[in-house]
């Protein structure tokens, strides 16, 4: 049986068609485990990146700054050893052990569904919930910062 570095088996194998590579290809008789995600994680959308060191090739510690989609947070820099490079429309995550990694957005769009917190009332809407109110309407100020009347 020729070993899988023969040079006689690399050359039959680069004289093979597509058709016969995929007929002899090796074939898991096993299906790998499966597995669904569970964690809860904290995650902003990334509306541009920065690249603080362009030359990724040959620079082991590339650096990058993010801007976010929501408002009210600032750009944050970060090292990207060890991580893919993120782009517009992915998310920064991170984990409940204070891992920081990024996600593509279909990828985490499909994974996770969004729980909270929810989003504050504008001075806008405050107002119109206190038009809409008669005098005697009761107003609650809810934990999550929501309002109703």
């Amino acid at each position: 049986m020729p070993q899988a570095d023969d040079p006689g088996l690399a050359m039959a194998q680069s004289m093979m068609s597509e058709e016969l590579k995929k007929q002899f290809a090796p074939k898991a008789e096993v299906e790998m485990p499966l597995y669904e995600r569970h964690k809860r994680v904290h995650a902003l959308k990334i509306a541009h990146v920065e690249h603080l060191r362009t030359d990724t090739t040959t620079d082991e510690n590339p650096i990058v700054r993010i801007h976010f989609v929501e408002l009210g947070f600032a750009p944050i820099e970060m090292n990207l050893r060890g991580k893919p490079t993120p782009d517009v429309g992915w998310y920064y995550v991170v984990y409940e052990d204070g891992y920081k990694s990024f996600s593509p957005a279909k990828a985490f769009d499909e994974g996770y569904t969004f729980v909270g917190p929810k989003q504050r009332p504008t001075i806008a809407q405050l107002k119109e919930i206190l038009n809409k109110a008669e005098e005697d309407t009761p107003i609650t100020i809810h934990a999550d910062g929501s309002i109703s009347a």
